[in-house]
């Protein structure tokens, strides 16, 4: 791991506070995780018919793995995907009956029909100004071992494999050191036991990365949803180029650089990028005969390096504020820039702002201390 300069930390540090604005605030995680365990404990009621298939509802995609972005168009209404278990044999349940269980079954709560909705693979709770929940039905796969499952395409026409908890596990094993060393922090600061610290408690650079390009594909797409990739397929090729760098700057380099060598080509020329856990499912299989949907990653990735690396090269926060408000949103950078700022100030209250010497940049690892103002100027 190289040594960073205090420019590239404190860069760091603003990117941190702008993706602290993208993700879901503490209370409304912790409200999520009420509001899905209170859906499971529904499902699951004896009265229910559906107690006999112990039904577990559990969150899978960025929310399990700590990469939720407020979405672009729609600012106070956080996505999160879950899934809804039922532990029925294959062979004993159609998809679209397996989708209509759980369906009646939330429509005989009243709280819960006034704001559902049924899409094609799921059912849509709304929460306004809060967050909308996709429940998806999923049955175990038999074929495979705990935590892989069998869900259903759109058109509910045909089984799919699905692993969400196999997958984040093997996500969080690319961050592990990292991770660790974060919980421990977090434990230090707030004098708590380090395993008391749940892994959604603190966030790693790759995590704050991942947002951070997700933000940039959110509105680099704005007017091509059509074309704009999946957030697996981000998610899956970040996790794979991490290199454990411990600053957010430092890692947008390493894996905006080395995405592309994760991505292959079959012998029918398509674009192949496996699921690390299960290498029967290919996440570009929605590129397949649409060839501007490749060709629009390649250029938005060209983008996002152009964009978001190399940040530590420029003269100073007014230059990289420019850069990232076309690229980011203005909320973005507004916020980034005031948290930093206040952060600034606590630290020269505190005494422990520091100047790096030559440089002129602040923050906590500089050369010389810079004194706290009093009512006197002094």
């Amino acid at each position: 791991m190289s040594t960073l300069t205090s420019r590239e930390r404190e860069i760091s540090r603003f990117l941190q506070f702008g993706a602290d604005w993208l993700d879901i605030s503490p209370a409304l995680y912790e409200e999520a995780v009420t509001k899905y365990e209170e859906i499971s404990r529904w499902l699951h009621d004896p009265p229910s018919g559906l107690s006999i298939f112990e039904p577990e509802v559990f969150p899978q995609g960025s929310f399990r793995v700590g990469t939720v972005v407020r979405p672009a168009h729609r600012e106070n209404d956080y996505d999160i995907d879950l899934v809804c278990l039922l532990l029925i044999e294959r062979d004993s349940v159609t998809k679209a009956d397996l989708k209509k269980l759980i369906g009646d079954r939330l429509k005989a709560r009243s709280g819960y029909r006034k704001i559902l909705s049924e899409g094609k693979r799921c059912w849509t709770l709304s929460f306004p100004d809060k967050f909308h929940m996709d429940i998806l039905p999923a049955i175990p796969d038999p074929n495979r071992n705990d935590g892989y499952l069998l869900i259903t395409d759109k058109e509910l026409l045909r089984w799919q494999s699905s692993a969400p908890k196999p997958f984040s596990e093997w996500f969080y094993t690319r961050m592990q050191s990292v991770l660790l060393e974060a919980k421990r922090a977090y434990a230090t600061q707030n004098q708590a036991n380090i395993e008391d610290v749940p892994d959604w408690r603190v966030k790693t650079p790759l995590q704050r990365a991942i947002q951070i390009l997700k933000r940039h594909r959110d509105l680099h797409f704005r007017d091509d949803e059509e074309n704009r990739p999946a957030s697996i397929i981000i998610t899956t090729l970040a996790a794979h180029s991490y290199g454990n760098e411990a600053e957010v700057s430092a890692t947008l380099d390493s894996i905006v650089a080395n995405m592309p060598a994760h991505i292959y080509r079959d012998s029918s020329g398509d674009y192949v990028i496996l699921n690390p856990v299960n290498h029967e499912e290919n996440f570009a299989d929605r590129w397949k005969g649409y060839p501007n949907r490749p060709r629009r990653f390649f250029e938005w990735l060209a983008a996002a390096n152009e964009d978001l690396t190399s940040l530590n090269e420029m003269s100073g926060l007014d230059d990289i504020t420019r850069r990232l408000e076309p690229v980011l949103g203005k909320r973005f950078v507004e916020s980034a820039v005031a948290a930093y700022g206040n952060d600034l100030r606590q630290q020269r209250e505190a005494g422990q702002l520091k100047v790096t010497a030559g440089t002129g940049v602040l923050g906590s690892s500089g050369t010389s201390t810079v004194l706290p103002h009093t009512f006197f100027g002094a």
